[in-house]
This record gives C-alpha cells, sequence and structure tokens, in this order.
C-alpha cells in the first residue's frame, strides 16, 4: 500500500516525525511541500496520505495552506494530519481540516506532538528538551501503530479564543518583531551560503557579496537556526547568544536534501 508524507520543516521536527513514519511503511515517499509547483494541481493516487507540518501562530504555515488548497486525490484514501508545536496547536488542525473538507476531501484522524520550540521568543529550556524529545519519541510510536491500522478519531473543532489569539500574534510578531523580514548582519555574515542553501521556500537570494532576502519569508526559522555565524536576526531580536535550535535527531544534509 503506497504511502505518500506531504510535510514542511524548517529546523527538523516535522522532519523527524516524517521519517519515522516513512521508515515504517514499506513503500513510501516522504516530499517536502516546499518542493511543489503549488501554481498547478498536486495529483497523488496514494492509498495513504499524510500531511504534516509545524504550527505558526496556533494555525498552519501558510504554504501548507495553499498546499491543501492545490493537491487532488483518488481512490478515496486514508489522510491524516499531524502537528508539532512547542505551545499548542491552536486552531492549526481544525483550520486544515476544514479547508480539505470544502474540497470534499475526508481527514481520518489527526494527531499532534509536543517537541522544542524554536520561536526564540519562547525558547524551551535546554533541561526540558532531552525529556520532551524522549516522550515524543514514545508518542510518535503509537501513533505509527494507529496509523498502520488505519485508526479513525474525532476531529478538532475550531475554538474562537485560539482564532482570536492567533490573529493576535501574528500582528505583533510580523508588524512588530518582523518574524517575516529576517536581516542578515554585514558584519558577520561570512557569506557562505547555507542559509539559501537551508530554506525550504527558496526565499533567500546568493550573491557576490552576502545573502539578499526576498518576500516570500513563511517564518520558519530555517536560516536563523542554521547560521553558523548568527548572523540572522528578526526586527526586535535582543542580542544573545545560544539561541540556536535543530532537531539533534536531523542532519543538516537531511534538511539540506529536501
Amino acid at each position: 500500500m503506497h504511502t505518500e508524507l506531504y510535510y514542511f520543516s524548517g529546523t527538523g521536527n516535522t522532519y523527524y516525525i516524517a521519517k519515522k513514519i516513512a521508515n515504517s511503511f514499506p513503500d513510501s515517499k516522504l516530499i517536502a511541500i516546499g518542493s511543489l509547483d503549488l501554481e498547478l494541481p498536486i495529483k497523488t493516487d496514494a492509498q495513504n496520505i499524510g500531511i504534516l507540518f509545524p504550527v505558526y501562530f496556533y494555525d498552519a504555515p501558510k504554504i501548507v495552506k495553499r498546499f491543501l488548497e492545490k493537491i487532488e486525490l483518488s481512490n478515496n484514501p486514508y489522510v491524516f494530519l499531524i502537528a508539532n508545536y512547542g505551545g499548542g496547536a491552536g486552531n492549526a488542525l481544525a483550520n486544515c481540516v476544514t479547508i480539505l473538507k470544502s474540497r470534499h476531501i475526508e481527514v481520518s484522524t489527526t494527531m499532534s506532538f509536543t517537541l522544542p520550540d524554536n520561536s526564540i521568543i519562547f525558547p524551551t529550556p535546554e533541561e526540558k528538551m532531552t525529556p520532551m524529545l524522549e516522550k515524543a519519541d514514545h508518542e510518535i510510536e503509537k501513533a505509527i501503530h494507529a496509523l498502520q491500522n488505519q485508526e479513525q478519531s474525532d476531529l478538532p473543532s475550531k475554538k474562537l479564543g485560539a482564532h482570536l489569539v492567533s490573529k493576535l500574534m501574528l500582528k505583533y510578531s510580523t508588524d512588530y518583531l518582523g518574524f517575516n523580514a529576517l536581516k542578515i548582519s554585514e558584519d558577520k555574515c561570512t557569506n557562505c551560503g547555507l542559509c539559501s542553501k537551508i530554506c525550504p521556500v527558496n526565499n533567500i537570494a546568493t550573491s557576490a557579496t552576502y545573502p539578499q532576502m526576498n518576500h516570500n519569508c513563511e517564518m520558519c526559522f530555517a536560516c536563523l537556526h542554521h547560521c553558523p555565524e548568527e548572523a540572522i536576526r528578526f526586527k526586535h531580536m535582543k542580542p544573545k547568544t545560544n539561541y540556536q535550535y535543530t532537531n539533534p535527531n536531523v542532519k543538516l544534509k537531511e534538511l539540506l536534501q529536501i
């Protein structure tokens, strides 16, 4: 039974979940959403369809929502959604279910996992990271068993409170903090090109001097957390060190192959 896992991942948390699931299904394929042309329909005849993503501002990333508007399924497959977050899922899963339902695509089950936060603003304390990752590992293994049995579950519904908080968080993070307008410090940047390679949506262009940010940022912070010189910041990011997070179970070369 063919399985396709569509995922969006910046610092590796979502990729790690997707990889563990893929390794448990004999005929599976990992597909990075950022690698797809979302101007065209995304057609698939897989029997199992998984869509995995991180939660941003109590919602799904914009690129994931665009993908949901483009995917076209056949043969009434088993469809599941998986979210991961540092603070809470908000309406992320419920919003995705709604989009798919409006397109007459039925979701069989949704799941979510708590993993270290990469938002900088609400960092996961270092001493809590290992226990959190170990707990997530155990929960993912249980989830894999449920997915292999194609279990169904009740689907989440939208909550007004989460919707309002999401709007406020997004506005504050973009209008004031500048999450979507990252800056590269010319003094620190060595023009190694890693940020351009690691960006899952090709938002960073290389140049002879130093990389240039475009206007398609998904606020995943892949570039910020992977920069070896800590040369990338958002507008009102306080001076600090030792703030970078990447999933310790995912190698850089794995994300560069996305």
